[in-house]
């Protein structure tokens, strides 16, 4: 017989099985990236919509004349223009003049907005409102809360809608 140079089938089965192994594992661990990734961008737009519908509720309180009335599902602020901001919430959406703050329809938000008697700085008592929002997309939760101060004319008012509301 004569001896011919090349590979036998047992050897070529071998380098098969190991290439086809490492593909499974590089699409394996590829398809891991992927999912981890998504994971983290819909986290990312939870945090992203909490914090922007706390800024939008915040600068209007900050932006307001005086608060009107305040409940668990409601608040109306007057502006300085005239304008009336009024805010409706039930636990899953949340809107600023009938139109939502938020239009992710997968984002679960609920908005708890409350007042502190005060705080004492440097010998001066200013109102505080607290705003706690907070969202759910399925089994991902953020919550975010800002302390604003309320203007002058707003803090008998405020105190007295939530007197109301007890």
């Amino acid at each position: 017989m004569q001896n011919e140079d090349g590979y036998t089938i047992q050897e070529l089965l071998v380098v098969l099985i190991v290439g086809s192994l490492l593909v499974g594992f590089s699409l394996s661990l590829f398809l891991f990236a992927d999912k981890l990734l998504a994971s983290w961008q819909k986290t990312t737009e939870l945090r992203e919509s909490v914090h922007m519908t706390l800024q939008i509720i915040a600068l209007d309180i900050q932006k307001s004349r005086r608060i009107l009335a305040i409940s668990d599902t409601t608040c109306s602020m007057a502006r300085h223009t005239g304008m009336v901001v009024n805010y409706r919430f039930n636990g899953q959406k949340i809107w600023r003049n009938e139109i939502p703050v938020n239009a992710d329809t997968t984002i679960a938000m609920s908005v708890r907005i409350q007042g502190v008697s005060g705080i004492v700085k440097e010998s001066i008592r200013k109102s505080v409102v607290q705003i706690t929002v907070k969202g759910v997309r399925k089994m991902t939760e953020y919550s975010a809360e800002a302390d604003i101060l309320l203007p002058e004319s707003s803090v008998q008012q405020f105190y007295a809608s939530e007197e109301k509301t007890r």
